[in-house]
């Protein structure tokens, strides 16, 4: 069927060209994190962006269905919410902002970002790889947590952008406390 590999579908191929918005932003941050780009066809010609989150958080996965393929199907899976469509267009763009096949092990922050849109962007991306909550530790007071996973590399550039919008920011790294350090 090569309309489904080449972009004959109804969907908002052009989306990331740009990030002027909010949402945009959001949900580039939002696939940046728990999406991705991969090949699809005999040839390996197609690219799926595919986007899978817990079903707890359906509503951000019609949210992209909405602006991103309105006509695609959400469907649930092993307690999933997976979104999923054909565009080589949109692949080609999310690469400009470093989404790309097998990004997991190689995401960095997208320079090209306004810094406008970087708040919405680490939302985005916080919604998808990150946790805010209070940890239990015995007899330790009660504090509350944020932590986001990604990179070293992403996660300081994340951090510096984070600082100069509010000031302030305390960064511990937990892996290395596990090895004795931290």
């Amino acid at each position: 069927m090569p309309g489904r590999l080449f972009d004959q579908s109804p969907h908002n191929h052009d989306y990331f060209s740009e990030v002027t918005t909010d949402l945009g932003a959001y949900l580039l941050g939002l696939i940046a994190a728990d999406g991705c780009v991969r090949p699809v066809g005999r040839k390996k010609m197609g690219r799926e962006i595919r986007l899978k989150l817990r079903l707890k958080d359906k509503h951000l996965v019609e949210l992209a269905r909405d602006a991103l393929a309105p006509t695609a199907q959400v469907h649930e899976w092993a307690g999933d919410a997976v979104l999923q469509f054909n565009s080589v267009k949109m692949a080609a763009d999310l690469a400009q902002w470093e989404v790309v096949p097998m990004k997991t092990y190689s995401y960095t922050w997208p320079d090209g970002l306004a810094a406008r849109w970087a708040r919405s962007f680490i939302l985005g991306y916080f919604d998808g790889n990150g946790y805010a909550g209070y940890p239990s530790r015995g007899n330790l007071a009660p504090y509350a947590q944020w932590v986001l996973s990604g990179r070293e590399e992403f996660l300081l550039r994340t951090a510096s952008v984070i600082e100069a919008g509010c000031g302030a920011i305390q960064i511990r790294d937990i892996r290395r406390q596990g090895e004795g350090g931290g």
